[in-house]
């Protein structure tokens, strides 16, 4: 029997049709099998690479415990350990870098842990915000803030029921701090310090915010003196820098020499992969406490 052309043109499309889904079929599973394989690659390295993150925080602990143990000051604002291969072939690529949180502004020291407002706190803070170029009124939304139950900016409040920053990111949640408001504040403050002020380590702008007689001038001279003289080694060797001979008494109580706040980021990477881990510990007290951890 003969197959007329229609039969053959049928058998034909219907072979062309198969061999189509096969090649799909074959191409998914092949697309499916190498997704897998990445996403389980990725997971692997991003798993030692959280590992190789937090052994960097490890590593900056180590390195700041001998710090304080050797030194009656602190003399470096931020400080990024070197850090060799972590093997001879290795691909991953390590940076931990320390930063002293004892050289900024501490906003959470605005409300006192009665509820009530902390007025020499808060003159700082606006003190700051004036040396930054920034509205003045942006300390009452932080106080309001940190003052209110549950962070509600419903008016200043002298009761208990305050809510203290975890973290200097936690700003971005008041309404009136934009993130160009964050972006140009957050170098000089934290959440997450004694209250103190490294006179070795801060800013002329927390300088200045450290008193009214303290100008850009006098911060200056004050950075200059440290840097290219010596450190202070105790808080009354601030008189030394000519500048401050007459104004020191009102600083007693506020500045220190010696931080015991750092906050470290530790950042391990690996063909496009990257985990970061920023801590802040407090090694005032034995053992240190950490007061703050992410991971991302």
């Amino acid at each position: 029997m003969k197959l007329d052309k229609n039969t053959n043109g049928s058998v034909l499309i219907m072979t062309l049709l198969i061999t189509a889904l096969l090649v799909a079929i074959l191409v998914e599973f092949a697309y499916g099998v190498f997704v897998k394989t990445n996403v389980l690659y990725n997971f692997r390295d991003g798993q030692n690479l959280s590992l190789i993150a937090q052994s960097g925080i490890e590593l900056a602990d180590g390195y700041i415990k001998d710090y304080l143990a050797s030194n009656q000051y602190t003399a470096y604002a931020s400080y990024v350990i070197p850090v060799a291969k972590i093997t001879d072939n290795s691909t991953e690529s390590l940076v931990v870098s320390i930063t002293d949180e004892n050289a900024k502004f501490n906003i959470n020291t605005i409300i006192n842990e009665n509820g009530t407002t902390n007025e020499k706190a808060l003159s700082t803070f606006k003190r700051l915000l004036t040396a930054l170029k920034l509205d003045e009124n942006i300390s009452l939304y932080v106080t309001n803030w940190i003052s209110s139950k549950a962070g509600s900016s419903s008016g200043l409040s002298d009761s208990t029921s305050h809510n203290y920053l975890y973290c200097v990111d936690e700003l971005l949640s008041i309404p009136q701090i934009t993130p160009e408001i964050y972006k140009k504040l957050a170098p000089f403050v934290t959440a997450n310090s004694d209250g103190l002020i490294n006179i070795n380590t801060a800013s002329e702008e927390v300088l200045m915010a450290l008193d009214e007689n303290i100008t850009q001038s006098t911060a200056k001279e004050i950075i200059e003196y440290r840097e290219k003289t010596s450190p202070f080694k105790t808080t009354a060797g601030i008189q030394s820098a000519p500048a401050m001979a007459d104004k020191s008494i009102g600083l007693m109580g506020k500045i220190t020499v010696k931080s015991t706040v750092f906050s470290v980021t530790s950042v391990a990477a690996l063909r496009g992969i990257q985990r970061e881990i920023h801590a802040v510990t407090q090694y005032s007290e034995t053992p240190e406490q950490v007061k703050y951890w992410k991971e991302f």
